[in-house]
């Protein structure tokens, strides 16, 4: 996980060995981690979405900012 250098106040996490990832296998990983966030916060919106950038490339980014995920007014 790195901050997202295209979007402020949020994370990505890069697979960058992910030749192997089926489309099914990172939907997976994409509804996994929604699903702790869901079970932590309780919050039903999801917060990661995942992308397939190239064959050997998976994407994770957060969907919206940390701050409106956790309800704080922005400066």
């Amino acid at each position: 996980m790195e901050p997202d250098p295209d979007r402020a106040d949020c994370a990505r996490i890069e697979i960058l060995d992910a030749a192997a990832y089926s489309e099914g296998m990172r939907y997976a990983i994409e509804g996994f981690l929604n699903e702790c966030v869901r079970a932590v916060r309780g919050n039903t919106k999801p917060l990661f979405q995942s992308e397939q950038v190239a064959r050997d490339h998976i994407r994770i980014r957060m969907t919206q900012s940390i701050a409106d995920f956790y309800g704080v007014p922005a400066a």
